[in-house]
């Protein structure tokens, strides 16, 4: 959904008069009115102050989480940039959002595993890439409305079998991988 649609719907949803726009963040009715109407993109800056006001009520809401509508305009709005502003395709964009929120730590982890999948999928025939899609697809699906301990050990299950077939298939007479090793941590 465009940040200006996801915006207007979290202020009505929340009942947020354009005027307390002015009175908590010194930012005009004008301004509400331009991202609503005519699809202007706050800044970063702006949108940490129209931010803070979205947190302001759901706390005097009593929202289980406050920050929630925070988050969901910071990433509506990297999404709309992303689309709209760089051309980026809306999948693609999803995948760069998420990215996004991924600490630096967390980044620096999944950079080359995640270089060295983009390359292996674009060296799959289309048969292939559809396959190894639906199943990824298949693995989240079934992992996300497991508790957290069952999801780690179904995904170390997974692996684990990915890891079993590897070593089949390519004989074990070679010399153990970095992947080898990574699946038997």
């Amino acid at each position: 959904m465009p940040f200006d649609t996801t915006f207007s719907d979290l202020r009505t949803r929340r009942r947020i008069p354009m005027r307390l726009f002015k009175e908590e963040a010194g930012i005009s009715p004008s301004y509400i009115h331009s991202i609503e109407k005519e699809g202007l993109l706050p800044s970063p800056e702006k949108l940490e102050k129209l931010a803070s006001v979205f947190v302001a009520v759901a706390r005097e809401q009593e929202a289980a989480d406050p920050d929630a509508d925070a988050r969901r305009l910071f990433q509506e709005r990297e999404r709309t940039a992303f689309i709209h502003r760089l051309g980026v395709e809306p999948q693609l964009a999803e995948v760069l959002v998420k990215l996004r929120e991924f600490d630096a730590e967390q980044r620096a982890d999944l950079a080359e595993p995640l270089a060295d999948a983009l390359t292996l999928f674009q060296e799959l025939g289309s048969q292939e890439r559809r396959g190894l899609a639906v199943f990824l697809h298949t693995l989240l699906e079934t992992v996300a409305p497991l508790q957290r301990e069952k999801k780690y050990t179904v995904i170390a299950e997974a692996a684990n079998a990915a890891y079993k077939v590897l070593e089949r298939e390519s004989g074990s007479d070679r010399e153990p991988s970095a992947l080898d090793l990574q699946f038997k941590v």
